[in-house]
């Protein structure tokens, strides 16, 4: 199994690899990954809906470091 440890550093080390593109939005780290995951079985409109429903009832505090 993959900890959040791994996880944020693989997704730090991608994101040092290469400019701020600025084109994958979200309001934080931990937000623009869970939208990465998601949008690999979804389309991105029902992601920015998940991610508003997350912040809504305040379950996407999480924090990967």
């Amino acid at each position: 199994m993959i900890n959040d440890q791994y996880l944020f550093e693989i997704f730090r080390l991608l994101d040092n690899s290469f400019d701020d593109l600025g084109w994958y939005p979200g309001d934080n780290e931990t937000e623009k990954l869970l939208g990465m995951i998601l949008v690999q079985n979804t389309n991105f409109t029902n992601v920015r809906y998940s991610i508003r429903n997350l912040k809504d009832f305040f379950l996407l505090k999480l924090s990967l470091r």
